[in-house]
């Protein structure tokens, strides 16, 4: 099934009475914290979703929605892109075919093997501060770092954070999808509490966590994804 995103800017700021996304995501989740009504979905409805923008009809980082980001960032063959929690190489792979080298980056051997019989480069390792170095020394840093869903398993979370920091190329750009914890309060949704999450983000929330390691959070994207997603953009 594909994804459907929710247009709220496309890296450079907004304008009008609105202000840039990032702006009007933190004024919806600020609302809904500080609001005073029975319930949640009240106080979400007064927030972040009176802002919404119209949908777009692909995911951005999705085939055929990869042209986007490809186009955006100027990534040719020169680049570098490395996918944190690459699975069995599926993201990947498009980007191979447009002859971008890729590095993934999974901790489980059986699928990063998968990844590796259909033709894309894997380590196997849990990635952090202490594998970031490693993977720089042997590969060198990435222009675009992408995870999507993986966030919300780093047990060590600065870690992991501080790691992408380190594989950041010079004016790379950092995405990472995770559920919206705005989302999952506003609509009860119970069934997306894993025992594998250590964490539940809100906008709010990643922008400090990414800020603390010297990052900045400059676009997201409101995705329909697992009852409603994020997906930002940090450099």
């Amino acid at each position: 099934m594909r994804k459907r995103a929710v247009r709220v800017g496309l890296f450079e700021a907004g304008s009008g009475e609105n202000g840039s996304p990032r702006d009007r995501l933190r004024a919806g989740e600020e609302s809904e914290r500080s609001c005073r009504c029975d319930r949640v979905t009240e106080c979400a409805l007064d927030g972040a979703d009176a802002n919404r923008a119209q949908p777009l009809t692909e995911d951005r980082l999705q085939r055929p929605g990869l042209d986007g980001i490809v186009e955006r960032l100027g990534l040719d063959e020169r680049s570098r892109v490395v996918e944190l929690g690459s699975n069995d190489g599926y993201l990947l792979q498009w980007f191979v075919q447009k002859g971008i080298p890729v590095l993934g980056v999974e901790p489980a051997n059986n699928v990063a093997e998968a990844a590796r019989a259909k033709g894309v480069p894997t380590l196997t390792l849990l990635f952090g501060r202490d594998t970031a170095p490693v993977i720089v020394a042997g590969n060198g840093r990435a222009d675009l770092v992408i995870g999507n869903n993986v966030l919300a398993q780093a047990s060590d979370l600065n870690g992991f954070v501080a790691g992408m920091k380190i594989l950041l190329a010079p004016g790379g750009v950092i995405t990472m999808e995770f559920p919206h914890l705005l989302r999952l309060m506003a609509d009860n949704q119970f069934d997306t509490i894993y025992h594998e999450h250590f964490s539940y983000f809100s906008f709010l929330t990643a922008d400090r966590i990414f800020a603390a390691h010297g990052l900045t959070l400059f676009d997201v994207d409101e995705l329909t994804t697992h009852g409603g997603s994020l997906r930002i953009y940090a450099r």
